[in-house]
């Protein structure tokens, strides 16, 4: 494991990145009822999230 034995600011991150803006669209796309019109259009739950994930991750 990486970082085992070392002092913890020495470690480095790879492609680090805050939740943040992922927790704001997350919520912003569940007021709205995104997930609601998917299943609407047919779309199950695995493919609801794989839709959220795009979305969100882009």
């Amino acid at each position: 494991m990486a970082g085992l034995g070392r002092p913890l600011s020495t470690l480095e991150q790879v492609r680090p990145r805050t939740v943040g803006v992922e927790h704001v669209a997350l919520a912003s796309m569940r007021q709205l009822g995104f997930e609601e019109k998917l299943t609407a259009l047919g779309f199950n739950k695995p493919q609801i999230a794989a839709a959220v994930g795009n979305v969100i991750g882009c």
